[in-house]
């Protein structure tokens, strides 16, 4: 049975319903929405552990079962795996006319990403099953526009404060502080 939450069309008009209203040039709404959409679906999305503990049979089977799911299946599994979760992705950024591809092979596990071009012909790689950890943590994200050590792809790097300004205007954080990584190195500190 199939939840009206993870349907696609729900799933777009929920994101759509509850996104911040963006201001910028072009390319700093589009980077404001992919920032959106990424932590929307990090919120929402898990890693399926089956593929990452297989051997590497099963890890090749369950690739070849992933690439053939269309984009319902897709967004009606809880838990997915690289391929599918960036095919999401790039669908739902598509839907908000930003341009994304695959890219990006950073070990010899066929791992991939996404690519987000944006309309100034920058882009950036965003990595969200990387990222899944850090945003169900409520944590820094680290692998949106931050990696560069990719293969296959070049993408341009964002700086911290960027980064941060973007979960500001998300709505993900409103300071420094409410990122659980930045709560437990403060607790820390204290204890000491």
């Amino acid at each position: 049975m199939t939840s009206k939450k993870n349907n696609i069309k729900e799933m777009i008009k929920d994101i759509k319903q509850n996104m911040p209203k963006f201001s910028g040039t072009e390319t700093e709404i589009q980077k404001q929405v992919a920032m959106y959409i990424y932590l929307y679906l990090g919120k929402r999305k898990v890693f399926d552990e089956r593929y990452f503990l297989g051997n590497q049979k099963y890890k090749e089977l369950m690739h070849k079962k992933n690439k053939k799911l269309n984009i319902e299946e897709i967004s009606e599994r809880k838990r997915i795996v690289c391929f599918t979760l960036s095919k999401l992705y790039r669908y739902i950024l598509a839907e908000f006319g930003i341009e994304a591809e695959n890219g990006g092979v950073i070990t010899n596990d066929n791992h991939i990403c996404t690519v987000i071009k944006f309309s100034n012909k920058t882009s950036i790689i965003a990595d969200l099953q990387r990222d899944l950890f850090n945003i169900q943590t409520h944590s820094n994200t680290e692998h949106f526009g931050k990696d560069k050590d990719y293969e296959l792809v070049v993408g341009d790097y964002l700086e911290d404060e960027e980064i941060y300004n973007l979960h500001k205007k998300c709505g993900y954080v409103s300071s420094k502080e409410d990122y659980m990584d930045c709560k437990i190195e403060n607790f820390k500190n204290r204890v000491k």
